[in-house]
């Protein structure tokens, strides 16, 4: 169940980083169209830069 909650928790920290900076998510279009694609493809981008960040700073410090 943490996993889920702590899956739950990075994935609304996303959207909301994105929704300050004025960008949209997928829940703000309509599924299939072009602005929902791009959308999902931004939000799947922002999330792999996340994982290299976190796994460049677990790398920096040992744990």
């Amino acid at each position: 169940m943490r996993k889920v909650s702590e899956s739950k928790a990075f994935d609304l920290s996303i959207a909301v980083v994105r929704k300050a900076q004025g960008k949209g998510i997928p829940d703000d279009f309509v599924a299939g169209t072009p602005e929902w694609q791009r959308a999902q493809l931004e939000v799947m981008q922002d999330t792999m830069r996340i994982i290299g960040l976190l796994r460049n700073e677990l790398n920096e410090t040992g744990r």
